[in-house]
């Protein structure tokens, strides 16, 4: 991981996908516009959203064993735990109940109550810990 490698547009909120790896960046618009060469100071790692994609897996339990070397915070979060161990496929499932990439709008992580799919608490869950 290299400051280097990250486009200057990239700003809060920003997320690379790499082979089901969601690489986010937290770094403020004006930290971004005052010194575009400024190292980061976070970065989050997301692996297994869907169950059924074991690369991101597979590498969030190798950097899990050994945390990669870096300059910046590193947080490494499985994303859909319930999806990754369900049987059926004999590699997880896709999702338990419904899609978490589709449980991210706004309306859904602000909806008052408890939410019935695991998949649309997890995103909760995310938000709260990645914002």
């Amino acid at each position: 991981f290299s400051s280097g490698l990250m486009p200057p547009r990239l700003l809060t909120g920003s997320v690379l996908v790499f082979s089901s790896v969601a690489v986010a960046f937290s770094m403020t618009v004006d930290e971004r516009r005052c010194n575009p060469t400024s190292p980061l100071s976070h970065v989050a790692i997301v692996g297994g959203t869907h169950g059924n994609e074991r690369m991101g897996l597979a590498l969030l339990k190798e950097w899990q064993a050994t945390p990669p070397k870096s300059t910046f915070q590193l947080s490494l979060v499985l994303a859909n735990e319930k999806a990754a161990e369900a049987t059926g496929t004999g590699a997880g499932r896709r999702y338990v109940d419904v899609d978490l990439n589709r449980c991210f709008a706004l309306t859904d992580l602000t909806r008052e109550g408890v939410p019935e799919a695991g998949e649309e608490r997890r995103a909760r869950e995310i938000d709260a810990l990645l914002g």
